[in-house]
């Protein structure tokens, strides 16, 4: 039996459970099926920047929302199956399928749970061809994920732990991104009834599988120290990373070292680690730094609003960092946070497709907005000439480990009838075996109001920056500016009936023929059962 129906079997087994659970002990259950009729229209439906072609979807939508909730288990999940129709092709009319849902069971009273979910989204086939496509737009491919594993989290005055064990598999319609496998995470920390000994451990090991390659890795950072009560605690750190399988590892050596540092606890709210850390020769005697580094790390919760913890430490890339801080006040929340993660089989790796003919008027080849990318069989090229070629950037699989370094930022403030949300984050993707890397830009900003008892507005804006092949010596890089704009007005017409206009403006500047622009407008009536 394999992973994908393993947890399908889990997951189905669980529900059944639920359900004898909601007999047997107090258990609400709330189900809301929904039906939805929705009119768009776009001035530009292939996304091109000469010969635009308008269209008209029409889009029929029937759902069905879920919500359990008992003493020991809880269930939600919103599914939603979609019929669409394009009035300029019909070739393309097609059912789109969207799922979310996950679920805990809590199998014993000390903190042992079962976890699950499942997951289905239409997402971009191609960063590079088109980062907002969507159901209307077509150009999109249906992404599975499905998850079931246990979690154990335990908090008391001798100790605190946080772990669990996910199995996992995920599926694409275009085979890209495809994997199965499993992760498992470790936490803990000494309780406040620790007199002289305490720890902090911090352990994570993956091992995913695609076909007939595998890619595990690992880290584990470990300190263990002695109480001294004059709030200057000797500890020692160890710290171990290492990756294996049979793909392309040579760039991803692993990193080891062990160190002697101080905690210094300013207040219970406090701490700062300052650690020296030695490195073990032998087994970095391939990465080009290998010497010796100093560690800190700070953690501080003045309140239970505000929270900041960061560390600077060296892995097996160079010198890395974490950062986490969540503030909120009456009206005010911020978050900043700063992730470097490893990964393997995901969908955003690009290589050189297959080139294209680039055709330019002949009366203005200065016009590169008039230029056509590879003409159909069809096409009108009297008034043209051929320039030259270009290779296009195509979704691949990837068999080497990325590193994703993101940074993400936001600030809302919520009024009494307003809420305002302001988003910007930046993603770095670097492939560690060709040292190539791409950037993902995003700021955005959403005004929420509710105008009147029935009635509410929208307002976003959101700028998107995407860099590939930053550097690949053997492509060009790509360039591609998103800015969208869209107003979206919602009126209850009654508590079940709901009518929802909306406009939208994209405007899409790239280095490679991908310029277009695109109006929209849209009418969506949803009725709930």
């Amino acid at each position: 039996m394999g992973t994908g129906t393993k947890i399908k079997t889990i997951i189905l087994s669980t529900l059944l459970y639920l359900s004898t659970l909601s007999v047997v002990h107090a258990a609400t259950w709330q189900i809301t099926p929904r039906i939805s009729g929705d009119e768009v229209y776009s001035d530009n439906i292939n996304t091109v920047n000469i010969e635009e072609d308008d269209s008209l979807i029409s889009l029929l939508s029937t759902g069905l929302e879920l919500e359990y909730s008992a003493a020991v288990s809880s269930f939600s999940a919103d599914y939603q199956l979609t019929r669409a129709w394009y009035s300029h092709d019909h070739q393309l009319d097609n059912n789109f399928n969207e799922l979310s849902a996950s679920g805990r069971l809590q199998l014993f009273p000390d903190g042992l749970s079962l976890t699950f979910g499942s997951s289905i989204s239409n997402v971009s086939r191609s960063n590079a061809r088109n980062a907002n496509a969507d159901i209307i737009s077509g150009d999109t491919v249906e992404y599975k994920n499905h998850f079931a594993g246990l979690e154990y989290k335990s908090s008391n005055n001798s100790f605190n732990v946080d772990s669990e064990i996910i199995f996992s598999k995920a599926e694409a319609e275009d085979d890209i991104g495809e994997r199965e496998g499993y992760n498992a995470t470790f936490t803990s920390t000494n309780g406040n009834n620790s007199r002289y000994i305490f720890w902090d451990i911090d352990g994570q090991y993956n091992d995913y599988d695609d076909d007939q390659k595998s890619g595990r890795f690992y880290s584990f950072d470990a300190k263990f120290g002695y109480i001294s009560h004059y709030k200057i605690n000797p500890f020692i750190r160890y710290y171990d990373e290492d990756t294996s399988g049979n793909v392309s590892t040579k760039n991803v050596q692993g990193s080891s070292s062990i160190g002697a540092g101080v905690r210094w606890q300013v207040m219970n709210s406090l701490v700062l680690d300052v650690t020296y850390n030695w490195v073990d020769e032998q087994k970095e005697q391939e990465q080009q730094d290998n010497d010796d580094y100093l560690s800190a790390s700070i953690s501080w919760t003045p309140s239970d609003r505000a929270k900041l913890s960061a560390r600077v430490y060296r892995r097996f890339f160079g010198d890395a960092y974490e950062f986490d801080l969540s503030h909120r006040l009456k009206r005010i929340s911020t978050k900043v946070t700063y992730t470097e993660e490893l990964d393997i089989f995901d969908r955003f790796e690009l290589e050189q497709g297959v080139p294209q003919e680039i055709w330019c008027l002949a009366a203005a080849p200065q016009d590169t907005d008039s230029c056509i990318i590879q003409p159909g069989a069809g096409a009108n090229l009297e008034d043209y000439f051929l320039t030259g070629s270009t290779t296009p950037l195509v979704p691949v699989e990837t068999d080497e480990f990325t590193l994703n370094k993101s940074l993400l930022a936001s600030v809302s403030f919520t009024g009494n009838r307003s809420t305002i949300t302001v988003t910007t984050s930046r993603t770095r993707r670097e492939n560690l075996e060709i040292e190539d890397y791409d950037t993902y830009d995003l700021f955005s900003l959403s005004l929420s109001r509710q105008t009147s008892r029935n009635t509410a507005l929208d307002i976003k804006m959101s700028l998107n920056k995407n860099l590939f092949d930053n550097d690949n010596p053997l492509t060009l890089m790509q360039r591609d500016y998103y800015r969208t704009y869209s107003i979206s007005f919602l009126h209850a017409l009654n508590q079940k009936l709901n009518l929802t206009y909306s406009v939208q403006h994209l405007n899409r500047n790239s280095n490679r023929q991908y310029t277009y622009e695109e109006n929209r407008a849209s009418i969506k009536l949803v009725k709930e059962f």
